[in-house]
This record gives structure tokens, C-alpha cells and sequence, in this order.
């Protein structure tokens, strides 16, 4: 039989194919030129549809966002159940929440298309109420390559990106805070620094690899600087370990005040080779207000990333207030490039 024959008794039972190739009419010879270009028409569409199927599953970043929730579940509302709220963070791979304000079982680990993990304080003696809390929402299709790491404090977790399955350099150790005001009840009740304790497990982590740590830190730090400016180690001997600073972009910040706490919070960054996110990167030029009270505006929430990886911060945003997400603070996000496949 020849290939001719072959292919016009094909197109002949098919007539969808002979409309798609553009052959009028099906009874017509087919000559050696119209089955080459049948073909290749057809071998186009097959590699146009991979191509499409490659783009829909592999992402090229990972999409972050922050939240200090002003409590999650209330008498009155579960946040988890309105759909404005949850259509918010559906747009993040990966959303910390902070002031959950609730205990252990009040909410199921499965959110929506999320795993849900919560930090939760013991309930309060005076009131039978939780505070503070925090909460990770990690999208269901990457999270068995996020790995929550060991707890040892009501008041930050640590969590860990695998860098083979995100095509990252290094395996990424990120931590969400909060860390009360100053003069609350429950920080003068401690009998240790939260910001002291985080630094101790930052220091062991970033031997492992890069860090990202985000969340509400009661922190004013204005724009002083976060780095050494013209730090070198060429003329004064230093440890070999040593790693001078990198002078980047100064930081803006619609907030001028600057508090004790923001003052450690800079020398943590400073000691650790951190780069605070806010008032520097490409979506917050300005520094923009994090927190809106009776008692004034402020930023106090922040997402900080080792130096090494700030030039991998796509963008970094703070949203307008919404009453329907939080009672005083506006969400934050950014993005950071990423290669992995779902």
C-alpha cells in the first residue's frame, strides 16, 4: 500500500484532521509536499503542547507573604473560612502568620489547598486566652520538600528548603518571629532576650546555608544602616574567616524613630550578615508603614535575608491596610528566584 493511499484512507475516516492539516476536500490526491506538511503542522502542535504543559508545572520562583493576623479564629469569625481572606494568600507558596491567638487543635492541619502548622503559646492564667502564636501555610504540592524543624521556643520556628527539589545554591533556613513589645506583660515576664535565643540558632544554621527571617519584631529601626559602610579586610588583620560587608543600597523608611529594640535587631543583622528586605528592594523604595494604631504608624514587621542572597529577592511589597486581614498590620510579601517543578 502506498504512503499515499496509506494516509488518504486515514484522513478520509477523520475528518476533524483533514479541517486541522487544511485538506479540501478528503477525496482529493494527496501529493508527497501535502504530507510533509501535514506532518510537520503536526509535529508543531505536539511540541507547542509540551512546551505548554512544561511552563504550567515548572515555576521559576517561590512566593512568600507575612501576616500578623491579630488573632485568626474569634468567637465571631474563623478567617480561615472567608473567602476573601483565604483568596488572599492563595497567591503564595508559603505564608507565615504571626499573633495567631490560638491553641493547639483549635484549627486542622489542612487549609484550603495548604498545610497548616502552628507555634502556640500556653493559654493565659489570667484570662483563658491564647496570644501571640504563630502560624505556616505551606502550599499542599511543595510540602514535603519543606522540612519544619525542631521547636525550642513558643516565640519563633525554624523551618528548612531543600535545595535540590527549589534549584537553590544552598539549602535555605528561614525562621518567623514574633517578638512581643518591649514593655508587654509577657516580655517582662521572660527571663531571657527572644532576639538573644534567635541569634544563637541563627549563627548554628547559617553554617548549614543561606537564611531568610521574617515576622513582627516591635522594631523601629528607621533607615540606619544594616551593614559596615566601607568595610574591607586589606588592612587590618582579622580572622581569615571574616567576611566583609558589601556596601549596597542604603535603606528608606517612612518610620524615623528608632527604639532600643530596632537598635538590636540592626546589631543582629550587622553581626550575622543580614540585609533587611524593607525601604531597599525593588516594590519598597520607600520604606512603606507596616503597622497602622491609635498611637501612630510604624514598621515593625520585616522580612531580613542573608547578603549572599539578596541579589535573588525578585521584589518585596507592603499591601495597603485591609481590616479584613489583619487589625493593624499590613501584609508583606516578596518573591525569591527559584527553579522546581510541581
Amino acid at each position: 500500500m502506498s504512503s499515499n493511499f496509506a494516509l488518504y484512507i486515514v484522513l478520509n475516516r477523520n475528518p476533524f484532521l483533514c479541517v486541522l492539516c487544511g485538506v479540501f476536500p478528503v477525496d482529493v490526491l494527496i501529493d508527497s509536499d501535502l504530507i510533509h506538511f501535514i506532518f510537520f503542522f503536526l509535529s508543531f502542535f505536539f511540541l507547542s503542547w509540551l512546551l505548554v504543559m512544561e511552563n504550567t508545572c515548572k515555576k521559576k520562583s517561590l512566593k512568600f507573604a507575612l501576616l500578623n493576623v491579630g488573632g485568626l479564629v474569634s468567637q465571631d469569625l474563623n478567617k480561615t473560612c472567608d473567602s476573601r481572606f483565604m483568596n488572599t494568600l492563595e497567591k503564595f507558596d508559603i505564608i507565615f502568620l504571626v499573633e495567631t491567638h490560638i491553641g493547639h487543635g483549635q484549627l486542622p492541619h489542612k487549609i484550603g489547598p495548604f498545610y497548616f502548622h502552628a507555634v502556640c503559646r500556653p493559654m493565659s492564667k489570667h484570662n483563658n486566652r491564647h496570644f501571640g502564636g504563630l502560624g505556616i501555610l505551606c502550599k499542599d504540592n511543595i510540602q514535603p520538600h519543606v522540612n519544619i524543624l525542631k521547636n525550642t521556643s513558643d516565640d519563633f520556628q525554624w523551618l528548612q528548603l531543600d535545595k535540590n527539589f527549589f534549584g537553590l545554591q544552598e539549602n535555605l533556613f528561614i525562621c518567623v518571629v514574633y517578638d512581643p513589645p518591649s514593655t508587654s506583660s509577657y516580655t517582662l515576664g521572660l527571663n531571657y532576650n527572644i532576639l538573644e535565643c534567635l541569634e544563637k540558632e541563627l549563627i548554628q544554621y547559617s553554617k548549614l546555608g543561606e537564611i531568610l527571617i521574617c515576622g513582627d519584631f516591635n522594631a523601629r529601626t528607621a533607615n540606619i544602616l544594616d551593614f559596615i559602610p566601607f568595610d574591607s579586610n586589606n588592612y587590618v588583620p582579622l580572622y581569615d574567616q571574616y567576611n566583609s560587608d558589601t556596601e549596597i543600597r542604603h535603606r528608606q523608611s517612612q518610620d524615623d524613630k528608632v527604639d532600643n529594640r530596632g537598635k538590636e535587631l540592626i546589631d543582629l543583622c550587622i553581626g550575622q550578615n543580614l540585609r533587611i528586605l524593607n525601604g531597599r528592594t525593588f516594590g519598597d523604595i520607600f520604606g512603606k508603614i507596616t503597622c497602622y494604631t491609635p498611637h501612630g504608624s510604624s514598621v515593625v514587621d520585616y522580612a531580613i535575608v542573608s547578603e549572599n542572597i539578596l541579589d535573588q529577592i525578585l521584589y518585596f511589597s507592603v499591601n495597603e491596610f485591609d481590616p479584613t486581614l489583619s487589625d493593624c498590620h499590613c501584609l508583606l510579601h516578596w518573591e525569591l528566584s527559584a527553579s522546581f517543578t510541581t
